[in-house]
């Protein structure tokens, strides 16, 4: 699941990024500029933590893919 999410975290991004940043160029207005600004800072530092999140899991989970079982004593 987590090398699902980092795959599709730039079509994410650029999701988030591209409607803000367009409404700010057609308004042409200094508050929209700002807000603009706002909702990307705001959108890429949402997903920042998710991204090392999955990398995390992408890491410990190591070349297998899957996570080790752990055997409980009976």
């Amino acid at each position: 699941m987590e090398s699902r999410i980092l795959r599709k975290l730039p079509e994410i991004l650029l999701a988030g990024t591209v409607p803000p940043a367009l409404a700010a160029l057609l308004l042409q207005d200094g508050l929209a500029g700002i807000l603009a600004v706002a909702l990307i800072a705001g959108w890429w530092l949402s997903l920042l933590p998710l991204a090392f999140a999955c990398l995390i899991v992408c890491v410990m989970k190591g070349p297998a893919r899957s996570a080790d079982p752990c055997r409980l004593p009976d």
